[in-house]
């Protein structure tokens, strides 16, 4: 399917809760200056500001490989390079793991395997058919060959491609 990104929702800027959409367009902080309207204009913007935390900034985002606009544009990546991602075809892999989730995506001989951990503890990933096949972590760029008992972590998420 196609992604959405809502405005804001790349960097985690909040949105008040009001009743009308034309609210939910508060200014986008672009840095943390705050006397200067983090960014948005040397104007009176529309709006007031909203007081945000001081990451939750374009600037300070760019800067920092672990923040949420980096993951945004990590996946975002991931699905440009790799076409199995903008496929028709997602097959989910059962398992006995409520905790997890777990499914391929597949077009002709490319697959990945997206894992989901929501669970806070680690999990084992309970798939037989990646044993001892090499894999390429597509948000890292790491390869290794996935053996039995592999575990991810709590709140997190794989994405494996085969190689």
């Amino acid at each position: 399917g196609t992604p959405f990104i809502y405005y804001g929702e790349e960097i985690g800027l909040a949105q008040p809760d009001m009743p009308d959409d034309k609210y939910k367009r508060m200014p986008l902080p672009w840095n943390n200056d705050k006397k200067r309207n983090y960014g948005f204009t040397t104007g009176k913007p529309w709006f007031s500001m909203p007081s945000v935390k001081s990451h939750v900034n374009i600037e300070s985002q760019l800067k920092n490989r672990n923040s949420l606009l980096s993951l945004y544009r990590t996946l975002i990546a991931i699905r440009k390079e790799n076409k199995e991602f903008r496929s028709e075809t997602l097959e989910i892999v059962p398992n006995d793991n409520p905790n997890l989730l777990i499914y391929k995506r597949i077009d002709g001989n490319d697959i990945s395997w997206v894992m989901v951990n929501f669970s806070t503890d680690k999990e084992e990933l309970p798939l037989p058919a990646l044993e001892n096949k090499r894999v390429k972590n597509l948000a890292t760029g790491r390869t290794f060959a996935f053996k039995k008992g592999m575990k991810i972590s709590g709140l997190d998420f794989l994405i494996l491609k085969e190689i």
